[in-house]
């Protein structure tokens, strides 16, 4: 669940993981347009007109930005890392992927699972 920049509304995902809108007093509960079931809370937009939203994958991530006024979803940013050697995902929890509430700055959480293999010739 998140709560809106000005504490008035509430952000929260249903039983069967749809997004869902309600004023901080639990009145009002309306599905948000335009998100679709497995959508991640984020944050809210400084001003709490948009949700930045998580969208389903781990290997890479794409991230889309709801607007609350007229339901429309774009994808805002794709998150990739750049080595992709030993990437197992990025993060799933909830606290694995963090915007600032002006959209400027983010960071994640990486998984990698590294080995190293050793041919050995010659043995007896």
């Amino acid at each position: 669940m998140l709560v809106s920049p000005d504490g008035k509304r509430l952000a929260a995902q249903g039983p069967t993981r749809e997004l869902y809108l309600c004023s901080s007093e639990g009145q009002d509960l309306i599905p948000a347009r335009g998100s679709l079931a497995g959508d991640e809370l984020l944050q809210w937009s400084a001003d709490g007109r948009f949700l930045y939203l998580r969208g389903p994958g781990d290997l890479t991530v794409q991230i889309f930005r709801l607007d609350l006024r007229t339901g429309e979803r774009e994808l805002w940013k794709e998150l990739a890392p750049a080595d992709s050697v030993g990437n197992i995902g990025i993060a799933a929890d909830p606290r694995g992927i963090r915007l600032t509430p002006d959209g400027k700055s983010y960071a994640y959480t990486q998984w990698k699972l590294l080995d190293e293999l050793f041919l050995v010739e010659g043995l007896r």
